[in-house]
C-alpha cells in the first residue's frame, strides 16, 4: 500500500506556503500532513517579524 503523499504536491504546498512569507502576509508558517500513517511537516519563515525562526513544534 502507499502512502498516499504525492512529493509534487507536497513541493507545491510548500512553495504556496512560501510565497505567503515571502510577500509578508505572515511571518511563518508550519504545515502537517498525515496520512495512512505517514507524517510530513514543513516549516517556513520566524515567529514574528525579525524573531525567531519556526520549529518543527511551534504553535
Amino acid at each position: 500500500m502507499s502512502s498516499g503523499l504525492s512529493k509534487a504536491r507536497l513541493g507545491r504546498m510548500h512553495r504556496t506556503m512560501a510565497r505567503y512569507v515571502e510577500s509578508g502576509e505572515v511571518p511563518g508558517v508550519v504545515t502537517l500532513v498525515s496520512r495512512r500513517g505517514e507524517v510530513h511537516v514543513d516549516t517556513i519563515g520566524a515567529k514574528a517579524v525579525g524573531g525567531d525562526a519556526i520549529g518543527r513544534d511551534t504553535i
